[in-house]
């Protein structure tokens, strides 16, 4: 009655499977979140430095206000070149840190779509693999629940099975000696 309640009852097997997927799992999980935050820090450092031009061509623009209070103050026409030049001088440094900042953008929303279809493939591949590797593991269970139900089936018409040693890998296997045991003992009866 006490077995019905136990849910581990070949220990080793089932822990051995029951880590091995967990462990796998994790490690996934562990690539796939290191990924995404080196790709986050990335990012940061890329808007911060957006940040700081954005900050310049601010400062700049406050120089461009400045040289047209000037201008208004002293009303000449070296004040009017001197304002044209640092107009002129600030809105191409404005321009150029735009569409540097512009570039950047695009380039981290690329290397975000690269990063979002890695993930999407990555998760495909994982599944393939886990399916590999769950047929692998499910094929060293059910291969020997197999050959054991053919050897029962041949028992029940009253032949005695050749029993083939099991391969490596394969579980049950204390059931499976034990199963051959019985076979060996109920033909050592039947001769005497």
């Amino acid at each position: 009655m006490n077995n019905r309640k136990q849910t581990i009852i070949d220990r080793r097997f089932q822990l051995r499977t029951t880590f091995s997927i967990i462990g796998t799992t994790c490690l996934v999980l562990l690539i796939v979140v290191a990924v995404m935050g080196i790709s986050a820090v990335q990012n940061n450092k890329r808007l911060k430095d957006i940040i700081a031009k954005q900050k310049d061509i601010c400062t700049s623009q406050e120089n461009v206000l400045s040289t047209l209070v000037l201008i208004e103050e002293k009303r000449s026409w070296d004040s009017l070149r001197l304002a044209r030049d640092r107009v002129s001088g600030n809105v191409m440094k404005n321009k150029e840190m735009v569409n540097e900042n512009i570039v950047t953008i695009e380039e981290m929303a690329q290397g975000n779509k690269m990063l979002l279809n890695g993930i999407i493939i990555f998760v495909i591949l994982l599944g393939i693999i886990f399916y590999f590797v769950l047929i692998r593991k499910t094929h060293q269970i059910s291969a020997p629940i197999y050959l054991l139900t053919r050897y029962m089936e041949e028992i029940i018409e009253g032949k005695y099975p050749e029993v083939r040693p099991m391969r490596k890998g394969d579980e049950f296997r204390e059931f499976y000696e034990l199963f051959e045991r019985m076979v060996e003992t109920l033909k050592e009866r039947e001769s005497r």
